[in-house]
């Protein structure tokens, strides 16, 4: 089975780089399959959209190693949900990320944001 097939919510992500790895052994983690679940109903998650020009150059802001497995969500609200689950980060997340229960592994961290498309424009033009 294939991980997004482990979830709830596969129609949500089953086109995330995440959900297309096969799960031969059965040895993936229950707790990223409960957080994966937990995030779609805690975060109001209605669908995964295609990267947007503004989403991109919003990821683009971000600090190289702190953007690893980034994956974006909307929300409910029309919101923008950002995710990233770096390997290598031991710092505060850059603002407006805060850390969630791990997502993508469970020897990475995972971080979110919600802004609204609004406010992805003005971190993009600099208004930090």
């Amino acid at each position: 089975m294939k991980y997004y097939q482990l979830t709830e919510y596969p129609n949500i992500y089953i086109n995330t780089y995440w959900g297309a790895f096969e799960d031969t052994n059965g040895l993936i983690d229950d707790d990223i399959i409960l957080n994966r679940n937990n995030f779609i109903k805690d975060f109001n998650i209605k669908n995964k959209p295609k990267l947007s020009a503004w989403c991109s150059r919003f990821l683009n802001t971000l600090p190289k190693q702190f953007l690893d497995h980034p994956e974006i969500y909307r929300d409910r609200e029309k919101n923008f949900v950002f995710v990233t689950s770096p390997y290598c980060w031991n710092e505060e997340p850059p603002k407006p990320f805060r850390e969630v229960g791990k997502m993508y592994t469970t020897n990475s961290r995972t971080f979110v944001c919600v802004l609204s498309l609004q406010e992805v424009k003005f971190y993009v033009n600099g208004y930090k």
